[in-house]
C-alpha cells in the first residue's frame, strides 16, 4: 500500500489545501519528502546527487522570488528524477509564474498550496508518519498473508497474535471487502487495536475488543463510512472470534462470505447467511467437489452445445433469484415461458422426476464452480475444521452432502415452501409444457441486446409482448470546444440509457440527433462549422411521428431523456401532443431532462472544490469533458481543452448574432478541471437518480 499524493491530501494540515497544477498526478507514490535548497538551474549536479524518484519537495520558495522564470526549470527537472510533486504556503500563488503551471499540468506533477499558518517542519513529521506507517503495514501485509498461505499450527497462531504490535483484545471479527476505487486509511481514524490493510485484491479489516457491543459498534460505523464514501463495493463479515488465535479462522471465514456476496452481487453479507455454501467450501479441499462438479459441468455443457439453451447463465440466475422466474426472465431478456422450458428441458434430461431435488443439485452446482473457479479461494487454505474432511473417502463427503440436502428438503415441506418454490413444483407436474418447438427457440434467439437498431422486428415483437419499455435518447449534433466531438450531446443519453436499460427492464432506441438550433450564451449558436440544426416545427414533428410510431409497435411505456438544452419545450410540446394532449391513459410518456440539479452538496463539493458557477456556463466545460473522460476517453482531445468563459453574459440573446455573446473557442468555462474520476462520480449520480424515478413512475 504506497503512500500516494492524494493520500497526503487527507492529513489534516492539508485539510483546506488547493491545487494549483498537475492534478493527474495525484496518484504519483511518495518514497520520500525532501526541501528545495537551491534553485537546480544553479546546482545541477548537485540536484542531481540528491534527488530520487518519488520525491514530494516542500518549499516557501524564496530562492526564486525575484527568479520565477528558474522556478518552471526546477519543475522540468522534477519530471526528469520523477519527482511527485511540490508543496508551498498560499501566499506564494501569486508570485508563481502561468509557464510552471502549465509544465506541471502537462506532466502531472501536482503543485499543492497550503495554508500560511501551517509550518513546514509539523508537515514534514506529518508525512514522514504517513510513509513510516505505511511501511508497517506493508510489513503486516507479508505477514498476514503468510498466515493464511501456510498450514500453521495452533502453537504457530498463537506466536503470530502475541507478535502482533499492538495487541489485540480478546474477541475479534474480520471483514473482508472490494471497493471501486482505493482504500485512504486517513479516512478512518482507527483505535490501535485494529488493522486495516490491503489482502491480495481488497483490504481487510479486523476488530478486536474485550466487548462484542463495541465491536458491534465499530463495524456499524465503518461500514457507514464505506456506504458514505464508495458507490461500488461488496463486504463479507465472520463471527464474532471468542478468541484472538481464532483470526486465521476469522479471517476465512469473511473471505467466504465476501466469495459470496460478489457472486450474487450483494454489498454486505455475513458468514452466518451462507448456509450450505459454507459447507461446499469446506469440502473445496477434498477431489469429491471437484469430481461432482465436473460430473455435472461435462453433462450440462454437452447438453447445452447441441440445444444453445445458454444454461449456464440461467443456472446462476436461477440460484441468485432462488428460483424466481420472473426476475430470471427480465436479467436474460426473455419471456418468463422461456425459462420454464430451459428448465424442464435440463430436468428432464438430467432425469430428476422432483423438482426439488433438481434445484438442490443446481444451486450445488452452481456454488462449486464459484468455489472452485474464484481465485480468491483457488489459493487459500481451508478453514481447521475442514481438514478432518480430507482425511475422509469421497463417499463420507457426499453422505453428508446428501444428509444436508435431506434436512433441507423437509425444512421446506414444512415450510410449505416459498412462492417460488411452489411454482417450480406445480410447473414440474407437466414437464411437458406444450411450447412449440420453434417459437420457444425463436424467443430465446430474438432478444439478444438492449439496442433497438440491432434487433430483429421478432426481437421488438418479443419486447413489447413482454411488456418491456422503450427509451429515446435525445441530443444534437452541435460543437462542443476544441476537445469534444459534436455529438457529446446524443453520446451521453444513448451510453447513459444503455448502462440503465437492463435495470429498468427497457430498450433503447436510435437517438434523435438532429436538434432544434443552438442558441449563443448556451451552446455557442450557429456560428461554428458542424453545427447541424433543424427548427423546431420539424423537430416537434419528427419526435411526435416517433412517439406515434412507438405506439403502433405496442409499447405502452416510454422514455425521453434529452441534453440539449435547446430541445427542452420542444419535446414536451411532441410528447403533450403524441398522447393526445395528455389525455392518452394507455400510455404512460416519462420526460426528463437536466438531473444534475439534484446533486448533493458532497457530490457538487468533489465537482466543483473551488465554488460552483451555475449549470449556464457548462457547455464543454468541465462536467461534459469529464464524463466523457469517463464514458469515451478516445474521444477526448485534452491538450486541446480551454478554459473560456461569455465576455457579456446576460438575461437575453440579439440577433444578429455578436461576438461578445458566445466564446472562441465554444467552451463557456473551464474545460481544463476535468478528470476521470469526477466523470465517474457524475455517471454514478446521474444513474442513481434516473433509475428509481423510471422504476417509480412506469
Amino acid at each position: 500500500m504506497a503512500v500516494k499524493v492524494s493520500d497526503i491530501l487527507l492529513i489534516p494540515q492539508l485539510r483546506d489545501a488547493r491545487i494549483l497544477a498537475g492534478e493527474n498526478g495525484l496518484n504519483k507514490i511518495v518514497y520520500r519528502i525532501a526541501s528545495i535548497e537551491k534553485p537546480f538551474v544553479d546546482h545541477r549536479e548537485y540536484c542531481y546527487r540528491v534527488a530520487r524518484p518519488g520525491d514530494i519537495y516542500i518549499s516557501k520558495l524564496y530562492m526564486f522570488a525575484d527568479h520565477m522564470e528558474k522556478f518552471s526549470k526546477e519543475i522540468e527537472f522534477q519530471h526528469e528524477t520523477q519527482g511527485s510533486g511540490l508543496i508551498t504556503h498560499k501566499e506564494m500563488i501569486p508570485h508563481i509564474n502561468e509557464d510552471a503551471l502549465s509544465i506541471a499540468d502537462r506532466y502531472g506533477i501536482p503543485i499543492i498550496a497550503i495554508d500560511d499558518h501551517v509550518g513546514l517542519t509539523e508537515l514534514i513529521f506529518a508525512v514522514v508518519d504517513l510513509i513510516l506507517q505505511d511501511k508497517a503495514i506493508a510489513n503486516d501485509v507479508f505477514r498476514f498473508q503468510q498466515l493464511l498461505q501456510n498450514d500453521l499450527s495452533y502453537s504457530e497462531i498463537r506466536h503470530f497474535v502475541m507478535s502482533l504490535d499492538p495487541k489485540m483484545g480478546d474477541h475479534l471479527q474480520a471483514l473482508y471487502m472490494a471497493l471501486d476505487s482505493s482504500l485512504p486509511s486517513l479516512l478512518f481514524q482507527l483505535p490501535s487495536t485494529d488493522f486495516l490493510l490491503p489482502l491480495y485484491d481488497g483490504y481487510l479489516y479486523v476488530i478486536s475488543d474485550d466487548d462484542d457491543s463495541k465491536i458491534n459498534e465499530r463495524r456499524k460505523s465503518f461500514l457507514k463510512k464505506i456506504a458514505d464514501s464508495y458507490h461500488g463495493y461488496h463486504i463479507g463479515i465472520s463471527e464474532i472470534a471468542v478468541s484472538p488465535f481464532q483470526i486465521k479462522t476469522s479471517i476465512l471465514q469473511a473471505v467466504d462470505a465476501f466469495v459470496y456476496a460478489s457472486h450474487l452481487d450483494l454489498t454486505i453479507t455475513e458468514y452466518d447467511n451462507l448456509n450450505h455454501f459454507t459447507l461446499l467450501s469446506e469440502l473445496r479441499p477434498s477431489p469429491s467437489l471437484r469430481k461432482y462438479r465436473e460430473r455435472l459441468d461435462k453433462t450440462i455443457r454437452e447438453f447445452d452445445r447441441i440445444n444453445k439453451l445458454n444454461l449456464q447463465q440461467t443456472l446462476e440466475l436461477l440460484v441468485i433469484t432462488s428460483g424466481d422466474y420472473r426476475l430470471m426472465a427480465e436479467k436474460l431478456f426473455i419471456h418468463e415461458t422461456t425459462v420454464r422450458y430451459r428448465l424442464n428441458k435440463l430436468k428432464n434430461h438430467l432425469k430428476y422426476t422432483d423438482y426439488n431435488n433438481f434445484y438442490c443439485d443446481m444451486r450445488s452446482y452452481v456454488h462449486s464452480r464459484w468455489i472452485l473457479d474464484d481465485p480468491l479461494l483457488t489459493n487459500r487454505p481451508s478453514l481447521g475444521k475442514a481438514q478432518s474432511f480430507q482425511r475422509r473417502n469421497c463417499s463420507y463427503c457426499r453422505t453428508v452432502l446428501r444428509f444436508f440436502y435431506l434436512f433441507e428438503r423437509i425444512f421446506l415441506f414444512l415450510s410449505h415452501f416459498d412462492n417460488h418454490f411452489r411454482d417450480m413444483i406445480e410447473s414440474s407436474a407437466d414437464s411437458n409444457l406444450n411450447i412449440p418447438k420453434q417459437k420457444t427457440k425463436g424467443a430465446i434467439l430474438m432478444i439478444r441486446t438492449h439496442k433497438m437498431w440491432e434487433m430483429t422486428w421478432l426481437g421488438v415483437k418479443q419486447a413489447v409482448n413482454d411488456d418491456l419499455g422503450i427509451m429515446l435518447p435525445i441530443g444534437s449534433i452541435e460543437q462542443h470546444g476544441h476537445h469534444l466531438p459534436l455529438c457529446t450531446d446524443s453520446l451521453i443519453p444513448t451510453r447513459l440509457f444503455l448502462d440503465m436499460a437492463e435495470e429498468t427492464n427497457m430498450i433503447v432506441a436510435p437517438p434523435i440527433m438532429y436538434a432544434t438550433n443552438s442558441r449563443p450564451q448556451s451552446g455557442g449558436g450557429q456560428c461554428f462549422p458542424g453545427t447541424t440544426s433543424i427548427g423546431g416545427i420539424t423537430f416537434i414533428n419528427e419526435l411526435e411521428d416517433i412517439l406515434r410510431e412507438f405506439m403502433r409497435h405496442g409499447f405502452r411505456k416510454i422514455v425521453l431523456f434529452n441534453w440539449h438544452m435547446e430541445n427542452s419545450n420542444f419535446m414536451y410540446e411532441a410528447a403533450w401532443l403524441a398522447s393526445d394532449k395528455g389525455t392518452n391513459r394507455a400510455v404512460k410518456i416519462l420526460v426528463m431532462e437536466t438531473p444534475f440539479d439534484s446533486f448533493d452538496k458532497a457530490t457538487m463539493d468533489f465537482l466543483y472544490p473551488d465554488g460552483f458557477p451555475g449549470w449556464g456556463v457548462e457547455r464543454a466545460a468541465m462536467f461534459e469533458t469529464a464524463i466523457l473522460l469517463h464514458i469515451a476517453p478516445d474521444l477526448v482531445i485534452m491538450d486541446k481543452a480551454v478554459d473560456d468563459r461569455l465576455e457579456k453574459k446576460v438575461f437575453y440573446d440579439k440577433l444578429p448574432i455578436e461576438s461578445q455573446f458566445t466564446t472562441k473557442s465554444g467552451s463557456l468555462w473551464k474545460a481544463t478541471l476535468a478528470t476521470k474520476e469526477k466523470g465517474a462520480r457524475i455517471w454514478q449520480e446521474l444513474k442513481q437518480t434516473l433509475i428509481p424515478i423510471i422504476k417509480a413512475e412506469l
